[in-house]
């Protein structure tokens, strides 16, 4: 709930619980509880006593690094912290990228696709998706259909048995890999993987 709401994260300035917000609304969680504090009027004067509702509310709260979890397949190295995302449906895949018109990776709103944004240095920066499925056949016969059902946009530049490149209208590249039950995928890459 927090991961859908939040959008672009912006934490506030002295809240204790990972937070996003502005003057008008913070949302927050911890543990399981997801929390949303208003400010109807936007007076900057309320934002204190927003600070001290929220770490009031979830001081009472007991932590847990069940967040943690939900994201260790994804590599930790050079991930933005606040930048993962959960998807669930293709609705919710559409506004990370359009890669097809449809449930192309079919996650038929039961299966679950985790991502994050990735900063290598000030120019190179991308995005990493994990879709994992029950077994190998499933997530092998999902790859097999990809190339008939990629967005018209979308160019494949190269394909293997396990990999497929492409490149999108803004000539960036794509990255989708078959590793054993799951798809790897990463967008917005500057360079063609095959080059690095």
């Amino acid at each position: 709930m927090y991961l859908y709401k939040c959008g672009h994260e912006t934490p506030i300035e002295g809240v204790q619980a990972r937070n996003s917000g502005n003057r008008y609304q913070f949302i927050l969680y911890q543990n399981r509880y997801f929390i949303q504090i208003n400010n109807f009027s936007g007076d900057s004067g309320n934002v204190q006593i927003m600070t001290r509702l929220a770490n009031a509310l979830t001081a009472s709260i007991e932590s847990s690094d069940v967040q943690n979890h939900i994201f260790e397949g994804l590599p930790r190295h050079h991930r933005l912290i606040g930048s993962e995302f959960i998807i669930r449906g293709q609705y919710a895949m559409q506004p990370i990228y359009t890669f097809g018109s449809g449930d192309i990776f079919r996650l038929n709103g039961q299966r679950y696709a985790f991502g994050a944004d990735y900063q290598i240095n000030d120019n190179h920066r991308f995005t990493m998706l994990i879709i994992p499925y029950a077994r190998k056949d499933q997530a092998r016969t999902v790859f097999a259909d990809i190339p008939h059902n990629l967005d018209r946009y979308l160019t494949i530049v190269h394909q293997s048995p396990d990999q497929i490149i492409f490149k999108d209208y803004r000539d960036e590249y794509g990255l989708i890999q078959l590793n054993n039950n799951a798809l790897h995928i990463k967008i917005h890459l500057a360079d063609n993987p095959n080059a690095l």
